[in-house]
C-alpha cells in the first residue's frame, strides 16, 4: 500500500527534477549555463547549400562548426577539429556526403578559418 492509498497520510513530494526554486552550495544548479556566443567566421556555397562556419566563444581556436542556413530548415551540420593542421578532419552529424563533397566543404571551412586567424592576428598585433 503506498502513501496515496492510506487514509489520513500526505503523499511524499515527488521530484520532477525542476531545480528552479533552489540555492545553496550543495543544491543542483538552478539555471542551464547560457549559450556559449556563436562567432560566425564567414559564409560558403557548396552546391545548393548555403554553409556558415563559425567558432564558440571560449573554446577551442583550432575546431570550427558547420550549419547549412539556405535552403531552411536551419541544420547544424557538423564540425571540423585539428583545422590548420594535415590532420583536419570533418564530422558530419547526419549527412552522407561524397568523398569529393567533404573535401571541397573542408576546404572552403579551413579558407575562411585561415582567412579570419590571419585578420585576427592583425588586429591583436
Amino acid at each position: 500500500m503506498s502513501t496515496h492509498d492510506r487514509p489520513g497520510t500526505t503523499p511524499e513530494p515527488r521530484s520532477t527534477g525542476d531545480t528552479s526554486g533552489l540555492d545553496g552550495p550543495d543544491q543542483r544548479r538552478a539555471h542551464p549555463a547560457p549559450n556559449p556566443e556563436r562567432i560566425v567566421l564567414g559564409r560558403f556555397s557548396l552546391e545548393h547549400r548555403r554553409i556558415e562556419v563559425y567558432q564558440l566563444a571560449g573554446r577551442s581556436t583550432t575546431s570550427v562548426r558547420l550549419r547549412r542556413i539556405a535552403p531552411e530548415p536551419v541544420v547544424d551540420l557538423g564540425y571540423i577539429n585539428r583545422i590548420g593542421s594535415p590532420f583536419a578532419r570533418l564530422h558530419l552529424y547526419r549527412a552522407e556526403w561524397s568523398a569529393a563533397l567533404r573535401r571541397a566543404a573542408r576546404d572552403k571551412a579551413s579558407a575562411i578559418w585561415h582567412h579570419a586567424a590571419r585578420h585576427e592576428a592583425e588586429v591583436e598585433g
